[in-house]
Order: C-alpha cells, then structure tokens, then sequence
C-alpha cells in the first residue's frame, strides 16, 4: 500500500512539472512571437506599397519607410491559419539585398504574409489599412 501511494505521489510530482514546464515553454512562445518583427529594417534593397487593385509605389522616402515598417511590425498575430478572405486592403512588398522578400497584405483585421514564397492567413490585433493608404496616397 505504501508502495503504491509512493508511486502515485511520484507520478503526479512528474505530471506537474512536466505541466509546468510545457506552460512556461508556450508562454515563452507566445511572447517570443508577439515579439517578432515582420520586416528587417536593414539591407532593403526595394520597398514597394499595394492596393488592393495591384497598383504598386515605391517608397523611397526613409521617415515613410521607417513609420511603416514600425506600423506593419506593431501588427500582433491573434490567430493563425484563418481562411482567406476578399476584401478592400493596402499591402507592402520588400525585397532585401540578399534577393529574399516579404510581402504583406491588410484586409482590415486579416493580414496575408508571405515570406519566400509560403503564405499565411491570420486574423491580427488592429486594423492598419488607413494608415498604409495613407503612405500609398502620399506617394
């Protein structure tokens, strides 16, 4: 009987920690996601700004570029892998001086990514697509 209340003790201590630990490691994924800038603000070679018509501009000016790599890097993923969806929007593309893109598409509170080549869904935390018409517009 002794045996066996140790042995449930042990297994339970074991459940905990392990609990404990894989909490701590997805917590410490979610941060370090929030934390992830969608675009390097060193090397780029070409940085261009959509509409949702495919228009492009290029952004040559350093304060719109630099306000809107802060804004589009602001952006906060609340959830991944959402259908896609149509809808009116602003988008950047960036091509880095290594030959390696990003692009980024808003449709209000839904922003597509591709890096490379793999596209992503995801619904996001604000609405950007005023801000990046504003730059569009400007330029």
């Amino acid at each position: 009987m002794k045996r066996l209340k140790k042995n449930l003790i042990l297994f339970i201590l074991i459940v905990t920690l392990s609990s404990l630990y894989y909490g701590c490691d997805s917590k410490h994924q979610n941060q370090t996601q929030s934390k992830t800038n969608f675009i390097d603000s060193n090397n780029i070679r070409s940085f261009k700004i959509h509409n949702v018509n495919g228009e492009v501009k290029e952004i040559k000016d350093k304060s719109d570029r630099d306000n809107i790599i802060d804004l589009v890097n602001s952006v906060k993923i609340a959830k991944s892998n959402v259908e896609p969806r149509d809808g009116i929007g602003y988008g950047v593309i960036i091509t880095y001086s290594n030959g390696s893109k990003f692009s980024a598409s808003y449709l209000s509170s839904i922003m597509s990514y591709t890096v490379d080549d793999k596209s992503t869904w995801c619904e996001i935390n604000k609405n950007i697509t005023n801000e990046l018409k504003h730059y569009y517009d400007k330029n």
